[in-house]
């Protein structure tokens, strides 16, 4: 009996033997083999490519290229920019594997049952179906299957450059890019034609290099205020459109059949070649936004480079900073811009008395280490805080108004300039706070009344320093 039993108890436990060995060898024919690999699975030159399109999630971008080159499949009015599309085909063009999974048996467990894009590649004929799978955190690597039942560990995450905005293909007006610009013309609610001339002499100051000649005289501007406008118009980055299929119709909508201002900019590349750009801006009253009866209406503005089909929004700041360009705001607030080793002399009427000192070398100094003085009625003078004070007078309105008020000061510079041997300022009582110059007979604007005030004082504080004669001579 005791035989028996054991014979049975080893028959059962080989029975059992028997059944893990099929089931291991059942589970073993459906473990994915992995195997190393340094292999291409895919290589495609954009140049051969007739179509792609992707999709990821429940949006899909398609794209096909003819003899225009490409343009959105539903679409052909939307702009693609061959840059950007060729930039995002190159990432496919050559598809690198560095390990291989074969006889894949679930594809669920790489991602790949429910792809996280899907890519198709077409050149003629022959297409290219990519689907992107996980991602696998071990290996730093994406999961990818080309539909042949093979599953590759690709080096570069192809899912990195898939995008379902569209606007990211968009070949947007860009502006050209200026080494140097030469000239700006405004047209529309202002009229300017700004000239960069540095070489020409057509003011007593060498300071100023842009000029406006729009009326036919040479009005000299202050370098840095040009400058600073045209940086804004030369760095404009435009990528919100309002729409890309403005025609000559379409354009009231946006302020733009008869723009506020039109900018024409010329110019050179750092080749040396002429650049030119065009940019026209116009501005509609937004009637839906929600205002106070004190508030000022809210403004939409649009821009368009030259006569291009795209309409962009126009940021506030940027269109108030454009719109704020105009004559005034590009010239000089300084009433003089006084190299002062040109100056020779300078006259001074107050109350109806003329003071004039002049200036000269000291005999004992070298050419090298000259020393200027300044005399008045033949005494030496300090002329520091006067020459300060006249460099201080600063306009803080420009105005073309006359005046028939009373003169309080009048001042004249004399200069080492063949061209322009003296200026002269009249300084007339405008209020109690400001004061109208007059600058070489013409109306220039209003200084703070206190600039004056300052530079009274420091002429009659000169006058009141000087030594008495009598004194002198004990």
């Amino acid at each position: 009996m005791k035989r028996k039993r054991k014979l049975l108890i080893l028959a059962g436990v080989l029975a059992a033997l028997c059944g893990l060995i099929a089931l291991e060898k059942g589970i073993t024919r459906h473990v994915d083999r992995i195997n190393t690999v340094d292999e291409i699975i895919l290589s495609q030159a954009e140049a051969d490519l007739t179509a792609v399109s992707w999709t990821q999630g429940d949006k899909t971008l398609a794209f096909r290229r003819g003899e225009n080159g490409w343009s959105d499949a539903q679409d052909v009015a939307f702009p693609v920019s061959p840059e950007l599309m060729a930039e995002f085909l190159s990432h496919f063009s050559e598809v690198h594997a560095s390990f291989i999974i074969e006889d894949v048996a679930d594809f669920g467990q790489y991602g790949l049952d429910s792809p996280q894009a899907i890519v198709t590649l077409t050149a003629g004929e022959e297409e290219h179906v990519l689907s992107l799978g996980g991602y696998s955190t071990m290996d730093a690597q994406r999961y990818v299957t080309l539909g042949d039942g093979t599953v590759y560990l690709v080096d570069d995450d192809l899912l990195e450059y898939i995008t379902t905005d569209r606007d990211e293909f968009m070949m947007h007006d860009t502006v050209p890019v200026f080494d140097a610009v030469s000239e700006l013309t405004v047209s529309g609610d202002s009229q300017l034609d700004i000239l960069y001339d540095p070489d020409t002499v057509h003011t007593y100051t060498d300071v100023c290099d842009w000029y406006e000649i729009s009326s036919g005289t040479y009005q000299p501007l202050k370098n840095s205020l040009v400058e600073s406008y045209l940086t804004t118009l030369t760095s404009l980055r435009l990528t919100d459109y309002a729409t890309y299929t403005a025609s000559e119709e379409d354009l009231s909508p946006y302020g733009l059949a008869s723009p506020e201002r039109t900018y024409h900019l010329t110019g050179t590349d750092a080749d040396g070649e002429t650049v030119n750009y065009v940019l026209c801006v116009g501005a509609v009253i937004d009637e839906t936004a929600q205002v106070e009866d004190d508030e000022e209406p809210v403004v939409n503005a649009y821009a368009r480079f030259g006569d291009s089909d795209i309409i962009y929004h126009l940021g506030s700041a940027t269109y108030e900073t454009l719109a704020a360009g105009t004559l005034d705001s590009f010239r000089p607030t300084e009433v003089f811009s006084l190299d002062w080793d040109e100056v020779t002399a300078l006259s001074v009427t107050l109350e109806g008395q003329t003071y004039k000192l002049h200036s000269e070398i000291k005999e004992e100094e070298t050419e090298e280490d000259a020393d200027r003085i300044w005399l008045l009625d033949g005494q030496e003078v300090s002329t520091f805080s006067l020459q300060s004070k006249i460099d201080a007078l600063k306009i803080t309105d420009f105005t073309s108004e006359g005046t028939d008020k009373t003169l309080e000061l009048e001042l004249t510079v004399f200069l080492d300039n063949e061209s322009y041997p003296s200026l002269t300022v009249q300084i007339y009582r405008y209020d109690g706070e400001s004061c109208l110059v007059l600058f070489e007979g013409e109306v220039l604007g209003l200084v703070e009344r206190s600039r004056m005030v300052d530079l009274r004082e420091a002429m009659m504080s000169i006058l009141l320093d000087m030594e008495d004669p009598a004194e002198a001579e004990e």
